[in-house]
Order: C-alpha cells, then structure tokens, then sequence
C-alpha cells in the first residue's frame, strides 16, 4: 500500500467530511479556524496527470483530509448553540479535565510521571498544565488525527501515558531481566497497540508505533 491510498482509505477530504455531516466546507472551515474543530491530518499538494483515450491532462491537486471520527465531531459542535470562541473554550475545559481524569486512571505517577502530581497525590502543578496546554495545541492541529486511531481524548492521553510506561519498563528490564516486568511490558505494548493510527508506510519507520511497539517487540518480547 502507497501512502497515498492508505490516507484515501482511512481518511475523508473536506468535500466528503461535508457530505457526511451535512455541513458546508465553509462551516467546517470556520470550526476549524475557531479552534472548535481539531485541522486535517494531512494535506496533499501537487500536480495530477490523467491520460485517456480523450490525451493526457494534468492538474493541480490541492486537499485536506480528517480522521472519519471527525463526522461525529462536527456533527457534536454543530449542535451547540453557543458563540464559537464560547464553544472552543468549553471543548478545551472538558479535554484537559478528562485528561486529568486519566492521568489518575491509568496511574501516570508510577510510570514516570510523577513531575505532574502533587505531594498528595492530586493532579496540579505547572508541569501538568504546561503538558494539557501542548496537547489540547497538538489536538487541534490535527496531529493526534494522525497518530491515534480515534483523536478521542481518552486515546490520546492512553498513548501518551503508556509510552512512559513502555519506557520505564524497558530501562527496568535493562537493568533486571524478569518474567514479570516483560508480560507487563507486552501489556503495556498491546495497549499502545490499540489506540496507535497504523500510519502511512512513509511515515512508520519515524513513528512512536516503531520506536515503542515494533521495536520494543523486537528487542524484549520476541519468542
């Protein structure tokens, strides 16, 4: 599979994210700009040559393309009535309270991340805030359209969570080889597994799914 028709696949262009949410590109578009709605995952830019028995033509090919989860999305924003910048500001209040929520559910403190809890154990300080002021910045550019399957909240704070999990085990079974720490290690890999986007083929020898799932089975959790 190209990278091309592994985006055509697995993504929508703008004219048929419209089509499929009953919004116009105008709107979508506007979304967009207002930070209501997260930007395109990728964006392809060049010429196109056609030949038939009509000749050849060529033409300049200019598109963005989303995530399918971005139909129920837009569909979700659309229904708010609420000035947009009133809207963003509550999509932004709910991502980082969820993603606090799930710091404590998936025990970020013992897998290295314990710079964004404080001495009692409660999520706060300026590590924490500097990291869900990046990620809501990262999800609204589109880049977590790209590298997670959904670019739900949940998968996103998953990946990023599990990839300090996958690290401190990885050092742990460096330094003290164990049965334990390798079938958490292949726990901690399946988990990534499952809400990392497959990528393009262009782009998977420089993805996290390289470094922390194909490489990490390779090194650790071969047979």
């Amino acid at each position: 599979m190209t990278s091309l028709e592994y985006i055509l696949a697995h993504f929508v262009s703008l004219p048929q994210l419209a089509a499929l949410s009953g919004e116009t590109a105008d709107s979508i578009n506007r979304y967009i700009v207002a930070r209501c709605l997260p930007g395109p995952a990728y964006r392809l830019d060049g010429q196109v040559y056609l030949s038939s028995i009509f000749g050849d033509h060529g033409e300049r090919w200019d598109a963005v393309f989303f995530p399918r989860s971005h139909v129920a999305k837009l569909q979700s924003v659309a229904r708010l009535e609420a000035p947009l910048e009133e809207i963003c500001a509550d999509l932004e209040a709910n991502f980082k309270a969820d993603y606090r929520a799930l710091l404590v559910e998936l025990q970020a403190r013992d897998h290295g991340m314990a710079d964004l809890f404080r001495s009692d154990g409660s999520v706060g300080g300026d590590a924490v805030e500097a990291l869900l002021d990046s990620e809501w910045n990262h999800y609204m550019d589109g880049t977590y359209g790209l590298c997670t399957r959904s670019a739900s909240v949940r998968e996103i704070a998953t990946k990023e969570i599990t990839i300090a999990r996958i690290k401190q085990l990885a050092a742990r079974l460096e330094q003290s080889p164990s049965e334990a720490a390798r079938a958490e290690l292949a726990q901690a890999v399946d988990l990534l597994d499952s809400v990392s986007a497959p990528f393009a083929p262009h782009e998977v020898s420089r993805s996290s799914r390289q470094s922390y799932i194909t490489d990490i089975r390779h090194r650790f959790l071969a047979a």
